[in-house]
């Protein structure tokens, strides 16, 4: 419980002021509709520039997840959820990766891909507490020798937004649950052992967390993933919680692996177009009483907290949390808490497009909608270079089209990878470590809670298709000749030049 004495202080009041407004903007995604006909954005042509190809060792990749291209996981929160009635369509099979992955697998070799992105579902390793399926765990080594086998370099996903449904029940006395509570910070190290040490062997490349920017918000103050919770101090508990999750894991898997590289991926949810500092929001409560908004669009404020070894929110979990539930590098090395500071080997983010309205920001979940903005690619890539100075994965890059129709803007996913290619290479030239580049994804997925988004280089029809028949887009060729090319050369950039300027 909280005492009356801090919910009046005024820090606390400023960091609920904060996450008022927040709210307010996110849950207006239910109550304003998005305008049928937008007028396309107006886009820029490539000038036919020679930029450097990429290093021999670049890592070109694809992405998926477990939940969204597995099919028939019933262990989950996500299951439980959608069993709840709480989203359009149910998951299904999905596009039944968990059978097909040797074939998707191939489908990426033959683009030239180089690297693979794949996640292992932790409902399915550890279907209850303690107890573990290694039939389950043989499952996911096989697929990554797979992987191997065909000459990729796997990349896995540790919680890519689903866990067990048993980490969201409370069974003990403390009254907390799901991330909320500490105690599923050692159930993730747990699990994270038990996978590194059946995996390692074939797996160098790790992301302990997917999207924890957005993914802890969203359920944990909004309410609109699972546990379905809109509490403001279980917001902060769990971003906590899973930043020393993070951290430890960082530890057990480099103890496991010592060249290991492990990092957790955010979700760039937008290139900071309100705020006129890229600072965080937690420099003064003064500061943040008249910057809401603008401040909880810093999408960074997990990297930052590893980079400086301090909860990005601490000036308020000071005071929420016991002080052994809050540390800086320097208190984590007295009270014994886990340190946080420098506990990433690269940067990972996911860039899909900038928001520069209100109304698009309320509308994010319509992807096909979403202004698309292969220059800001650049914009990143060096901020981020000058921040933190490590190597750097775009863990993710894609399009979204509505069941695979084309966009009003008239973007194309060839044109989509083209253009963002260049300007990942005209980073690169300018200094920045990129080493790896993901599409987001191999295959069409369930998009957590229907499968109206399309980003697939292959179109697979969950809903009608029931031999779940890959389809090649045009992004299949676009992406093999840019492999191929080592980038977007001159010849690739008038090939797909984009939509017309309007």
């Amino acid at each position: 419980m909280v005492s009356m004495n801090l919910i009046k202080s005024k820090r606390l009041a400023a960091v609920f002021q904060l996450i008022t407004a927040s709210l307010f903007v996110f849950s207006c995604q239910t109550l304003v509709p998005q305008p049928q006909n937008q007028a396309p954005a107006a886009v820029s042509r490539l000038n036919a520039t020679a930029v450097r190809p990429t290093p021999n060792q670049f890592m070109w990749g694809v992405s998926s997840a477990g939940y969204q291209a597995e099919g028939n996981e019933t262990n989950s929160q996500w299951y439980f959820w959608e069993q709840a009635g709480k989203t359009k369509h149910r998951s299904g099979k999905a596009v039944d990766f968990y059978n097909r992955y040797e074939e998707d697998i191939l489908l990426a070799k033959q683009m030239g891909v180089n690297s693979f992105r794949m996640s292992v579902e932790w409902s399915r390793v550890e279907p209850q507490p303690g107890v573990f399926d290694e039939a389950q765990i043989a499952h996911y080594r096989k697929i990554v020798q797979t992987v191997r086998k065909h000459g990729m370099e796997p990349l896995v996903t540790l919680v890519h937004f689903t866990y067990p449904q048993w980490l969201d029940i409370d069974s003990d006395r403390d009254g907390l649950r799901s991330w909320e509570d500490p105690d599923s910070i050692d159930a993730y190290l747990r699990y994270t052992d038990k996978v590194a040490r059946a995996l390692s062997s074939d797996v160098r490349y790790w992301i302990t967390f997917n999207e924890p920017n957005i993914w802890l918000p969203i359920a944990h103050l909004f309410g609109k993933t699972p546990p379905g919770t809109r509490s403001p101090l279980g917001f902060l508990r769990s971003g906590w919680n899973v930043l020393k999750a993070h951290a430890r894991a960082y530890d057990r898997l480099h103890g496991i692996n010592p060249q290991a590289m492990v990092s957790s991926n955010i979700f760039q949810f937008q290139y900071n177009p309100f705020a006129k500092s890229p600072k965080s929001f937690a420099a003064s409560p003064e500061a943040m009483n008249t910057r809401t908004i603008e401040a909880f669009a810093d999408s960074d404020w997990f990297m930052d907290g590893l980079k400086s070894g301090e909860y990005a929110y601490g000036i308020h979990a000071q005071q929420l949390f016991k002080p052994s539930h809050y540390a800086s590098e320097a208190s984590a090395r007295n009270n014994g808490t886990v340190a946080l500071l420098g506990r990433f080997d690269y940067v990972a983010f996911d860039y899909y497009y900038r928001f520069t309205k209100l109304e698009q920001v309320m509308n994010a979940h319509e992807t096909w909608r979403m202004p698309i903005y292969p220059e800001g690619l650049y914009n990143v890539l060096m901020d981020y270079h000058r921040r933190f100075n490590k190597p750097i994965v775009i863990a993710e890059n894609g399009i979204g089209l509505f069941q695979n129709k084309p966009r009003a803007d008239g973007w194309k996913r060839a044109d989509h990878i083209v253009h963002h290619v260049y300007h990942m290479q005209r980073a690169m030239q300018d200094g920045a470590k990129v080493i790896g580049y993901y599409h987001w994804s191999i295959t069409d997925n369930y998009e957590w809670g229907d499968f109206d988004s399309a980003f697939g280089l292959y179109r697979v029809d969950a809903l009608n298709d029931p031999s779940l028949t890959r389809i090649p887009t045009d992004g299949v060729e676009a992406y093999r000749s840019v492999i191929a090319a080592k980038g977007a050369t001159p010849l690739l950039q008038q090939k797909y030049p984009g939509p017309v300027n309007r």
